[in-house]
């Protein structure tokens, strides 16, 4: 994998807010999904606290421009989502949709914009699984620092 942000060491879960370590790690989702896939993540923050943490994972200013790079961007947006779903289940959490609807709302409005109609979701679904899984244990290891600080 690429030299990036997210290849750090690994920090204890005692005591965090455990809404907002999960939302760290959607976070951290987007951010390797979009790195590895090629762009250029400039920051990723969390803030709040229980129910109502929330986060943000910033792109560098560049306009997207190509289809790829449409496509990579809803990759990264259903990275979250599936990053979530397996932080619910390995914690056994409730799942919270509402966690991730802002991001399937844009994935939806973009989709439907730029007329990708030629992969299905299930497909971008599959690939976002595959890039989580595949970082799986730097998303693991860098939630509790990024819960903790707020920002990477």
């Amino acid at each position: 994998m690429k030299d990036t942000l997210w290849k750090r060491g690994y920090e204890s879960t005692t005591g965090l807010d455990q809404h907002r370590l999960r939302i760290a790690a959607h976070e951290l989702g987007h951010m390797v999904a979009w790195q590895e896939l090629g762009l250029r993540v400039v920051s990723t923050q969390v803030w709040g606290h229980g129910e109502a943490s929330e986060g943000f994972t910033k792109l560098d200013g560049g306009k997207l421009r190509t289809r790829d790079d449409y496509y990579t961007y809803l990759v990264g947006l259903v990275a979250g989502r599936e990053t979530d779903l397996r932080w619910s289940e390995l914690h056994r959490m409730p799942i919270r949709p509402q966690n991730w609807a802002r991001d399937m709302n844009e994935f939806s409005r973009l989709r439907n914009e730029r007329v990708i109609r030629d992969v299905t979701d299930a497909h971008f679904a599959a690939e976002a699984r595959r890039l989580v899984l595949a970082a799986w244990s730097h998303i693991k290891s860098l939630a509790p620092g990024l819960a903790r600080k707020g920002s990477v």
